[in-house]
């Protein structure tokens, strides 16, 4: 069962904050509550929706959007535990130089938790070129690790794919660099066929904004992170 994003945060720390969203983005007019209470669209479209916004609100109240995140999470040990081991392993807060950038999505589906940090560099063309993954998964009792590994790698490929519509950056057959981590739990082992696809599209959006300060609220990216006249 996909457990619904509302469950995730602390519901009446959230709603405040997106009301206020509301009233200075743009991407809120689409959204509103309906998207933290339920899933009436597909799982990754939700979570590109979801953690877009929620990054956007970060960026309206002028916070970390980790640490906006993080304060959103007292009622969630095992997202809080993933987001910020993934933001340890990527260096999160570190300055990178200019044309660069990190971003961060959370999600949570079919019993498991992922968090994944996207690097990328835009060029003034508007190309994106995601330099770095990270990706941690909380999915309870590991029956099988490799597998769980090469599912989080192949689902990454693929999200970035969608997302870029086929533009990634490509060396000897593969992408240049994906670090999975695996956290230890005694929970009931959970799903990982779809969340790591589904949370690599946000952290991408999320990375280029933080490269270029330009928005992406549709997928494909395309041309849209184009910084030059």
């Amino acid at each position: 069962m996909v457990t619904p994003h509302h469950r995730l945060f602390d519901r009446r720390a959230l709603l405040p904050a997106m009301a206020q969203g509301r009233r200075r983005s743009r991407c809120g007019r689409g959204l509103g509550k309906s998207a933290v209470r339920d899933q009436q669209y597909s799982w990754t479209r939700g979570t590109f929706a979801v953690e877009s916004f929620v990054d956007e609100l970060a960026a309206d109240t002028k916070q970390d959007p980790l640490a906006y995140r993080v304060a959103l999470l007292d009622k969630n040990p095992r997202a809080k535990a993933v987001l910020q081991l993934a933001a340890a392993q990527s260096g999160w807060g570190k300055p990178l130089p200019a044309g660069q950038g990190r971003g961060i999505a959370l999600c949570i589906g079919f019993g498991s938790f992922i968090a994944q940090v996207v690097q990328v560099s835009v060029d003034k063309d508007g190309t994106v070129n995601p330099t770095y993954v990270w990706c941690v998964v909380d999915c309870g009792v590991q029956v099988n690790p490799d597998t769980i590994r090469a599912q989080m790698e192949s689902g990454i490929i693929f999200g970035l794919s969608a997302a870029l519509h086929g533009q990634i950056t490509i060396k000897d057959g593969r992408v240049e660099r994906i670090d999975v981590a695996l956290v230890k739990s005694t929970e009931a082992p959970g799903g990982i066929g779809e969340p790591g696809t589904s949370c690599v599209m946000p952290a991408l959006t999320n990375a280029i904004f933080a490269a270029t300060a330009k928005r992406i609220r549709k997928l494909p990216v395309g041309d849209q992170a184009r910084t030059e006249a």
